[in-house]
């Protein structure tokens, strides 16, 4: 699943968000300005380069403006990624005003889409693992 929205954002992120491009923060001259400054030590430097994937991308729906989206990639979504989801996008923030978190996946927990909509990270799942696990075993 990681692999797939690493190798094509847009397609995977495309009912959200338009233009999802990838962003190498390894290669990012904003990133290395914010580390040399201190915005960002090396550790948390080290946290974000641990995200699933990285875009630019402009919300389909309400603001129109672009932004750097952090997202966390799950088979089933649960409070772990949403957690990594937000630290991250609150990290990318200090060099990107702006950044959001975004978890992914085929299924959520009902505790991680609880988190999500409390913690202001964006749900791209549509059902619940109980959910799923029901269609498995149809």
């Amino acid at each position: 699943m990681k692999g797939r929205l690493w190798d094509d954002p847009g397609k995977y992120l495309g009912t959200r968000y338009r233009k999802a491009r990838k962003v190498l923060v390894y290669d990012s001259p904003e990133v290395d300005a914010a580390i040399e400054a201190g915005v960002l030590s090396e550790e948390e430097y080290q946290d974000v380069l641990r995200a699933d994937v990285v875009v630019r991308a402009t919300p389909r729906r309400g603001e129109a403006s672009e932004r750097v989206v952090v997202v966390e990639a799950s088979k089933v979504v649960d409070r772990g990624d949403v957690e990594r989801a937000a630290r991250r996008a609150a990290l990318l923030g200090r060099v990107w005003p702006g950044a959001e978190g975004a978890v992914f996946g085929y299924a959520i927990t009902a505790g991680a889409r609880e988190l999500g909509e409390a913690s202001g990270v964006r749900v791209l799942v549509e059902r619940t693992a109980e959910e799923a696990a029901g269609e498995g075993a149809a």
